[in-house]
């Protein structure tokens, strides 16, 4: 892929905001939108027509125990995953050119995992969400 004056974006680019949580650091971002689609088949076997049917947004937040404990204490009964919608945002910031930023709206979390090891320096927690829409933002 050929990039404009031969920049790529990098992670010390990426900028990720929770509406709820303005300092947190996140490690990691996934996010994926899928949609359903089929083909139709009338007379023949080849399709005559598609459908596409519903949307699913899903993705995952990596942070640190630390921040990830200080998220938990806004929760309600520090229960992250009983917490209410949030909003993410994700946004890449190059030195040149056109920022890009994306809306993940009424994020919920799906998964509260915890996996500590011997030797660990920092302890990465890696939150399961789901979420309504992706909308592209301006900055």
């Amino acid at each position: 892929m050929a990039t404009i004056n031969g920049e790529s974006y990098n992670w010390s680019q990426v900028k990720v905001l929770i509406d709820t949580f303005p300092y947190a650091e996140a490690k990691a971002i996934t996010f994926t939108a899928s949609r359903e689609r089929s083909m139709n088949h009338g007379i023949g076997s080849k399709a005559t027509s598609h459908s596409n049917g519903r949307y699913t947004f899903e993705g995952s937040l990596t942070l640190s125990l630390a921040d990830v404990e200080s998220l938990r204490a806004t929760a309600p009964n520090n229960d992250l995953l009983d917490m209410a919608p949030i909003d993410i945002q994700v946004a890449w910031l190059p030195k040149t050119g056109v920022p890009i930023a994306f809306q993940l709206e009424s994020v919920l979390f799906t998964e509260d995992p915890l996996t500590v090891a011997e030797g660990d320096m920092d302890i990465p927690v890696e939150l399961s969400f789901i979420f309504a829409d992706k909308k592209s933002v301006g900055i």
